[in-house]
């Protein structure tokens, strides 16, 4: 069977990917999908957009009955295909599928979207006007679809017109229109005498009108399952995946399917599909295609498909007026042109090209503005996006390049492609130099050839394509054999970036490579100049250049582009260009080849320019100048190239005004000079302005502009003379006075380093001319220097004050949007920065002068900055550590279960267990106290007087005791286990072995119990907590699809064992509780709850309703409903549920609508509470367990909410006195007239009270969970003691435990952890008589005391209000409440030895210790605190045959056990309402006598502890190595009623405190960086780091001790600095063998850096410190501007500047030495005077440059007028207009005076 195979590339060169399908392909259509939509369907509003999550880019590969889709992750999804399909079209809501029409078939719909995967496929609509229509022949096809812009083109062949529509989201009230024609299925027919696309294709129409409301209403508003599914792909062994989204969106399509593949049931989708389709009409296609399916799953009423998406109409093209049809478009296309004009390109079948430009219209940037159809002969066409332009096969054969409707120019593509082969076509290839500005050229061949080859055609890259097939290699070309009969090109396709494949008429391919359209610097120069011009002119230009650029001739050297290109220019604007001198610069090296001269003869021996060439050269003149200074000689003066002279025979011509850019040569060198200034901000491209200012001189010097000719001197003095009468120029005055060159151009040159020194200081300035697209430099680093230079914080800053956008013509206006400036002035600057797509490379770029005061803000913001800053500012600034931070690159290191799981605790032995309790072996020692797994060991010595057979049923009792203990420890090892392991969705998770067998020493004999009668079903609920611990294990992010619906029936048990099911009951319980049950499909769902079975259904209502805390979803309720009779209606049908599962229901209520005060619910679990006992025996068993669950209900329900709820909404139910009664004893309340009415038990009789054995708990925790932390005296009086010894005798005791529990939960805030305190719960009367031996001479009137009464009173009374303490400090490690409970703890074991305890009851004193040892494990929790863990050591180790030590005492200790390491140590116990209500539930103080013990309370609340769970281990790790480290961490508590917050300082990594009680947590390390997570928005950051793992980012600090500015360094300091790693490797490497002075000058500034952290600046102030030696070298003017502006910067009082103000003082007395010293030399001094006084000397090139650096360093004005009238004279007053604007005017005048 043929496999085709897809690659794909994903746009990255060598990234392939390779897919095999098994059948045919017929199409294949890249697609991106998105995960999570947050919005359904269905809009009430248009939306263009919406929100669309993570993106899915995948490969839809379609065959004739399914679609294949691969994704770049790796997955693959099957969608089975109900019909056929024409055509597949993406956009961006997902795969558009136009369904294959049949002859003479029923109407249906034809178009559908599938907007997932997994999703159901929609319908789409088409909206004209109010016209709303669907669809339902093949009349109106898509022919072109774009994804980036939401439009779809589609060709009506009724009226032979193509129409443009847009892709939106369906509003709600056009899907009311489209399920109204679905439900009518009534067809309008075709509408006559109107020329519009829905009237002339046979659709379903509707119109969108007031009426609406009249129209049967949507049935479906929102995503529900439906027949019409989508089934997946599944691998053999590996759960199928569902969608990797949130489970609200998308939860109940995609899960059906896999239902129905897992259980076997063959699914109906025949009817289901036609009347969903088509409503209530047939489909006769559809039933003859589909395969025969069963109809028991088919509804009878299925609902039709939904409406996803609307066609809205925005243009059809004009109609012709010729019958003449030219049928539909063969290609439709999308380009742009070279100005940016956006043109729709429909190739017709009649050989014609037509284009429709369109724009969005300024005032909404939504409508579309179409203009007139232009139309082109052509065969073919493609576009050639990174060009703009268009390739057009003509009719004659001839290729033609156009630009929007332009034509650009036809190219010489060889008509044969072997004529094309012969020639190679690498005369492009040309030598580029590394680092010049001409860099970045894709022409670059694999075979050179000589230059005197002539370029056939503009394609540098050509490959052959034999046989339709690609090569494999797409670099190296080789040699072919080609059919000579090819000699035609009869199409092109495969556009992509600017490759093309042309097509022979032999089937013969070739791809192609267009070239660039010029080189960086000529790409700059042509967008630039286009920018001031008209779009007509702007294409005209582009168009001659790109046909002056890639004509037949000679490859062009860089230069000679350059020239090329101001030849182009000026010619456009009129100049004769034959008669001008273009060379780039007329005495420097390289840069004086201009245009090419006529070639000469090679010669061996060389000729004079040779030589005259190295004369010239900068190296030979700064040779030349040192030797000179060497050896005391005179300078020598060469005799200039004459750059001013006349070309003498040469005529210099004039301009021809009728040229097109004539009237445009001012707005050119205005864009031009913008540029030039643009480039300034780039020491990368300084290469470039000589190029620049060249021309600029030369247009300077034609416009009269003498301020730009000194301009341009000033930067670059070898560009010719700022004072150039003797030139000759073609723009006479009267063509001047034409130009208006006034009104565009300002009369000063505008100067960016100028303009930026005086915005830091203050200065008044003129806006900055700028043009938006071109000088985005500027625009940043003037809004940064604006920023730093102000004031004042929290305040606006009109940008347009400091720049001035100008208008181009033809295109909208371009505002500033002024600058907010926030609290700090550096964070605004990073946020611009880093909005503007800058990094620190890009900064670096800058000159050092503005590098400097931005890289001072960076460093400022890096010291403490907000850690909720985004990705980009934190990167920008140099902190990694909070990058990761945000990102979360470092995930949770937890274990992940790779082999079958041993004990369950593998997670518990970790890094971070060894980290935080590195000095002993607390760890090991809790993992074997928790194990289950392993025999236990029956060490029973045998005596000589018992038999063999005695001995064996005395091993087995012994083995009992212990395994009650066995059966007792997964309670406490899902504590410890929480949260550890990673799911791996491709393995079932393995599930620890409850073992309940015994070896006996030493030869370790198997014992069993066989021999002696245990209960049958002992290891029932044991096996359930085993399977809950063993799913409270896994830790996975909710939203990744981790753990899935798919993947937790995976999980089933195979086998049909009941212990299996009831561990995987326990299993989904676990899931609930970690919230992944929500994820669990609705199909799942049903199918577990029919089974009926007990466990299974406990766990299921249980977990769902944890997974949905506090949501109230209508769906959960549904599903408890089905299980909890007083939640159905009174008609409804009688269900056999059981006890426990109606327990678990009521238990659901409570978590599901927690912290809502719902009053129906609240009805219901009041009337619960005091349920009376039913006919045959229901409700007569374990009722304590069902009323207390109704109390802890109506707690949840109520928590803390009691003040405000008996006062509002549910003022009428009188709860207070309702739940006093039950708590109590009174009258049984009336029965709700609508209720249903229950029969009365005839075997129990209660009468007409209330039985508070059963409501009493119940009711007295929900008092005091709805009275919580509110301090009302009046209800805590009610839960007080008797105050005598008379009324002690009405009350049991365990109540006592109860009232006083809800009394510490009412007066929350005055709970002290203090013995005193729990004491003051018993009466004063009786706390002397308890728990001391009864005198034997009782004092008169205590001589019937009862001790045992008192003892018992006291010690519940004590049990409650420990438990009240271990709930106010849970997980807090308070030391005060630890060592309260441990003095009780101690002072109870010893009770237990003594006869006291036989007085009291040895059960109520085991009852008292495990609460209180539990009590000590919620204080302690996650600490791993020894006492406690030797306590419960001690506890666990009493098995004996005595009935005292209960399967409940081991469960106690056990859960305090895993409390003290919960989570692996990972995490506490949080203090909010719902926290607190959820561990009364799990640490209920009454614990079960034995395995099957539900009575009091349903063993599986015990777990609800994980609802209470909070991470809080902080993790401190290095952003360099990845490692955790030790590192300081401050800690600032909230303030509280009795005391001010304390400042606590610890080292990580550490278990925190919740941070309901800090205010701050901040990195205090002097290693670190510092941080700071505050309350906050940052609070929140803190948080999701805690969820993450604790992952706490940290990032080292370079900062040492030394600090200020040195001249030299000690040892001492270079030992310091050498102690850092990067000072070792600049110091040892970089300035190795360097001499001395530079040497000791990097150490100095290496010393300043480096106690900063900011080793950037060792760069960049290296650099500003060489500026001085650079005066003499070439690009002078730059140089000196940069020390202009430092000097301008030291003036500035503000710190945090990184510019010591020695190291300026050092830098400007360097320049003056320099200075001073070369103004010795006479004809330097002349120089300066003669420039002065308005002439120009005539200087070698060395000097030329140092008079530039004299004159631009000190700001002297242009030498148009006399500036000195006596140029000798000594007066300082008379030189002032030279002498006022020089940073340091002694300088200057000391200078100008030397004689």
């Amino acid at each position: 069977m043929r496999k085709p195979v897809i690659s794909s590339s994903r746009f990255e060169c060598g990234n392939l990917k390779c897919f095999t399908n098994s059948e045919n392909i017929r199409e294949v259509v890249r697609c991106s999908f998105y995960s999570n939509p947050s919005y359904p369907c269905i809009l009430p509003t248009n939306l263009e957009t919406r929100e669309e999550g993570e993106p899915i880019h995948t490969i839809c590969v379609r065959n004739s009955s399914s679609l294949r889709i691969f994704c770049d992750s790796g997955h693959d999804y099957l969608v089975a295909l109900q019909f056929g399909v024409l055509r597949s079209w993406k956009s961006r809501f997902g795969l558009i599928l136009e369904r294959q029409v049949l002859e003479k078939e029923n109407p249906f719909p034809v178009m559908f979207c599938l907007q997932h995967p997994l999703d159901d496929l929609t319908r789409v609509i088409w909206k004209q006007g109010i016209r709303i229509s669907e669809l339902t022949d093949q009349s109106q096809q898509i022919v072109f679809t774009d994804v980036k812009s939401n439009i779809v083109i589609s060709y009506n062949s009724h009226t032979d017109l193509h129409s443009v529509w847009k892709i939106r989201c369906a509003s709600l009230e056009e899907v009311e229109v489209a399920h109204t024609l679905s439900q009518t299925g009534v067809i309008t027919p075709a509408l006559s005498g109107q020329n519009t696309d829905l009237a002339n294709s046979s659709f379903k129409t509707g119109s969108a009108s007031p009426s609406l409301a009249c129209t049967p209403a949507v049935q479906r508003t929102s995503r529900q399952p439906s027949g019409f599914s989508t089934p997946t792909n599944s691998h053999p062994h590996t759960p199928v995946h569902t969608r990797p989204c949130s489970p609200k969106s998308r939860l109940n399509s995609p899960q059906s399917t896999g239902v129905f593949l897992r259980s076997g049931v063959s699914p109906s989708f025949s009817s289901k599909v036609s009347a969903r389709l088509l409503g209530d009409s047939p489909c006769r296609y559809l039933k003859q295609n589909l395969p025969a399916m069963d109809d028991d799953l088919g509804d009878a009423n299925p609902h039709p498909l939904e409406v996803a998406l609307c066609f809205e109409h925005i243009w059809t093209e004009p109609s012709r007026p010729t019958r003449e049809k030219l049928g539909k478009a063969k290609k439709v296309f999308m380009s742009q042109d070279a100005v940016g004009q956006s043109f729709f390109c429909f190739l017709l079948s009649s050989n014609q090209l037509n284009l429709v430009k369109f724009k969005y219209a300024n005032d909404d940037g939504v409508t579309i503005i179409f203009g007139t159809v232009e139309k082109i002969p052509a065969l073919d066409a493609v576009p050639v996006d990174e060009l703009n332009m268009i390739l057009v096969l003509e009719p004659t054969g001839s290729i033609q390049l156009l630009s929007g409707c332009s034509r650009v120019g036809k190219t010489l593509f060889p008509p044969s492609s072997t004529t094309l082969l012969s020639q190679e076509i690498s005369a492009l290839a040309i030598d580029i130099k590394a680092g010049d500005p001409f860099s970045g050229s894709d022409f670059c061949l694999s075979t050179p050839e000589p230059s005197t080859v002539k370029r056939p055609a503009p394609f540098p890259h050509i490959e052959p394509i034999i046989n339709h097939q690609f090569k494999k290699d797409f670099i190296c070309y080789t040699p072919v054999s080609f059919d000579q009969n090819s000699s035609a090109i009869v199409g092109v396709r495969d556009p992509c970036n600017r490759q093309v494949t042309f097509v022979y008429n032999s089937g013969t391919m070739i791809r192609a490579t267009l070239p660039r359209v010029a080189t960086s610097l000529v790409s700059k120069g042509l967008e630039t100049v286009k920018q001031l011009l008209p779009r007509e002119l702007a294409l005209q230009v582009h168009g001659a250049w790109f046909s002056k650029r890639h004509a037949p001739g000679p490859i062009p050297t860089q230069e000679a582009e350059w020239d090329m290109f101001c030849k182009c220019i000026l010619g456009l604007c009129g100049y004769q260009v034959d008669n001008l001198d273009l060379s780039s610069l007329s005495s420097s090296g390289d840069m004086n080849q201009g245009c090419p001269g006529p070639k000469k003869s090679k010669t061996e021996c060389g000729t004079d320019g040779d030589w005259q060439y190295l004369l010239d050269s900068p190296q030979h003149v700064h040779s030349g100048h040192s030797l000179s200074e060497i050896l005391k000689l005179q300078h020598v003066i060469r005799e200039p190239y004459d750059t001013n002279q006349s070309p003498g025979s040469k005529p210099v011509g004039e301009i021809n005004p009728s040229a097109p850019l004539f009237s445009y040569i001012p707005s050119i060198f205005w864009s031009l000079h913008l540029l030039y200034e643009e480039l300034k901000l780039d020491v990368c491209l300084y290469s470039e302005l000589p190029y620049i200012a060249n021309l600029l001189s030369r247009l300077a010097f034609d416009l009269k502009l003498s301020k730009y000719l000194h301009h341009y001197w000033k930067d670059f003095p070898e560009t010719g003379s700022p004072i150039s009468e003797t030139r000759g120029s073609q723009l006479s005055s009267d063509l001047l006075l034409k130009l208006n060159v006034s009104n565009i151009i300002s009369v000063s040159p505008p100067c960016i380093y100028t303009h930026l020194s005086k915005v830091i200081l203050n200065q008044a300035v003129s806006p900055f001319p700028i043009i938006s697209s071109v000088n985005s430099s500027i625009k940043l680093v003037t809004a940064c220097t604006v920023t730093l230079g102000s004031r004042q914080p929290n305040m606006a800053v009109n940008l347009e004050l400091y720049l001035k956008p100008l208008s181009q013509p033809g295109r909208p206006a371009t505002h500033l949007t002024p600058i907010i400036i926030g609290r700090s002035r550096e964070q605004t600057v990073a946020e611009l920065i880093s909005a503007s797509g800058w990094d620190r490379v890009r900064i670096s770029n800058l000159p050092t002068s503005l590098a400097i005061p931005i890289y001072s803000a960076l460093a400022s913001c890096r010291l403490d900055p907000d850690p909720t800053w985004s990705v980009q500012i934190l990167e920008l600034i140099g902190r990694e550590d909070l990058a990761e931070n945000q990102s979360q690159t470092v995930g949770d290191k937890s274990y992940r279960c790779i082999e079958e799981t041993l004990d369950g605790l593998e997670g518990l032995d970790c890094e971070i267990s060894r980290l935080r309790w590195p000095k002993d072996l607390r760890t090991v020692e809790a993992r074997r106290v928790l194990q289950s797994c392993k025999p236990v060991v029956v060490s029973i010595e045998k005596g000589p007087e018992v038999s063999d057979h005695d001995f064996l049923e005395e091993q087995e009792y012994f083995l009992k005791r212990m395994c009650e203990r066995t059966m007792a420890l997964p309670v406490g090892r899902g504590i410890a286990a929480l949260k550890t392991t990673s799911p791996l969705p491709t393995e079932m998770l393995s599930i620890p072995q409850l073992c309940l067998t015994g070896k006996a020493p030493p030869a370790g004999t198997k014992v069993e119990l066989a021999r002696i009668d245990v209960s049958q079903n002992m290891d029932h609920w044991p096996s359930f907590h085993n399977g809950v611990a063993a799913g409270l294990r896994l830790k996975a992010n909710l939203e990744s699809q981790e753990v899935d619906s798919t993947w937790i029936s995976f999980n089933k048990p195979p086998g049909a064992e009941s212990s299996a099911e009831t561990e995987h009951a326990g299993f989904l319980m676990a899931l609930g509780l970690n919230g992944h049950l929500a994820n669990l499909s609705k199909l799942d769902a049903f199918e577990y709850l029919s089974k009926g079975s007990e466990p299974i259904s406990i766990g299921l209502l249980i977990g769902v309703a944890a997974s949905h805390l506090g949501t109230m979803d209508v769906l959960v309720t549904k599903k408890l409903a089905t299980q909890l009779e007083a939640l159905l209606l009174p008609t409804a049908t009688e269900l056999p549920l059981s006890h426990n599962t109606q327990v678990a229901a009521l238990m659901g209520v409570g978590l599901l609508y927690a912290n809502t005060g719902h009053r129906h619910m609240v009805e219901v679990c009041l009337k619960e509470l005091g349920k009376p006992p039913g006919p045959e025996l229901e409700n007569c068993v374990d009722r304590e367990s069902y009323s207390l669950t109704a109390g802890l209900s109506l707690g949840l329900i109520t928590m803390g909410e009691g003040e405000n709820l008996v006062t509002g909404v549910l003022a009428d139910l009188n709860l207070p006195e309702s739940l006093h009664n039950h708590m109590l004893g009174g009258p049984r309340p009336k029965p709700n007239s609508s209720a249903r009415e229950r029969p009365v038990s005839y075997q129990i009789k209660e009468g007409d009270s209330i039985n508070i054995d059963i409501t009493s708990p119940g009711a007295t925790l929900a008092l005091g969970m709805m009275y919580w932390k509110s301090g009302n005296q009046t209800i805590a009086s009610w839960m007080n003691a008797p105050d005598t010894l008379f009324l002690l005798d009405f009350v049991r005791p365990d109540f006592l435990m109860f009232r006083t529990l809800a009394k510490g939960l009412i007066l929350w805030d005055d709970i002290e952890p203090s013995v005193s305190w729990i004491e003051s719960h018993v009466p004063s009367a009786m706390l002397e008589h308890c728990l001391v031996r009864p005198p034997d001479q009782p004092a008169p009137g205590l001589e019937n005391l009862d001790y045992e009464t008192l003892n018992q009173a006291y010690c519940n009374i004590v049990s409650g209000a420990g438990f009240a303490l271990a709930l106010r400090f849970a997980g807090t490690w308070n030391k005060a409440a630890f060592e309260t409970l441990e003095q009780l703890t101690n002072k109870f074991m010893a009770i237990v030895k003594r006869s006291i305890a036989e007085l009291t009851g040895k059960a109520v004193i085991e009852q008292t210790l495990c609460i209180l040892v539990l009590a000590q494990g919620i204080v302690m929790a996650g600490s791993g605190d020894l006492s406690v863990l030797r306590i419960c050591r001690y506890l666990r180790s009493r098995v004996h045959t005595s009935t005292i030590v209960t399967y409940g005492s081991h469960m106690a200790v056990h859960m305090a056990v895993g409390l003290l390491f919960l989570g692996g140590g990972k995490y506490g116990l949080a203090n909010t309402p719902t926290a607190v209500a959820t561990m009364i539930a799990a640490f209920f103080p009454k614990f079960p006598t034995h395995s099957n013990d539900n009575r009091y309370h349903l063993q599986a609340l015990r777990h609800l502890y994980v609802l209470a769970a909070e991470p809080r281990l902080v993790l401190p790790r290095c952003t360099q190595s990845g490692d955790i480290v030790p590192c300081s961490l401050t800690l600032q508590y909230a303030d509280t009623p009795w005391y001010s917050g304390l400042t606590l300082s610890v080292t990580g990594p550490i278990l925190i405190p919740s941070l309901d009680l800090l205010t701050s947590i901040s990195i205090e390390d002097k290693q670190f960086w510092k941080t700071t997570f505050s309350r906050g928005q940052s609070w929140e950051r803190m948080r999701k780091i805690l969820d993450q793992g604790g992952n706490l980012m940290v990032k080292k600090s370079g900062r040492t001790s030394m600090k200020g500015f040195q001249w030299s360094l000690s040892e001492n300091d270079r030992s310091r600095l050498e102690e850092n790693q990067l000072c070792q490797v600049f110091l040892g490497l970089v300035l190795k063998d360097t001499p001395e002075d530079w040497r000791a000058r990097m150490e100095t500034l290496v010393s300043v850096c480096v106690p900063r952290d900011q080793p950037e600046l060792i760069s960049v102030l290296s650099s500003l410190i060489s500026l001085p030696n650079l005066l003499g070298s070439q690009r002078v003017g730059l140089v000196s501007h940069q020390l202009r502006s430092i000097l301008n910067i030291r003036r500035i009082e503000r710190r945090n500047l990184n510019l010591e103000p020695e190291l300026v003082i050092s830098l400007l007395q360097r320049i003056n030495s320099l200075v001073d010293k070369s103004c010795l030399r006479p004809e330097l001094h002349s120089a300066l005077h003669s420039f002065l006084d308005g002439s120009f000397p005539a200087l070698n090139q060395g000097d030329r440059q140092l008079l530039a650096s004299i004159v631009c360093f000190n700001d002297i004005p242009p030498p148009s007028t006399k500036l000195v009238s006596t140029p000798q004279t000594k007066n300082p007053l008379k030189l002032f207009q030279v002498l006022k604007q020089s940073p340091n005017p002694a300088s200057l005048f000391r200078t100008m005076m030397v004689s």
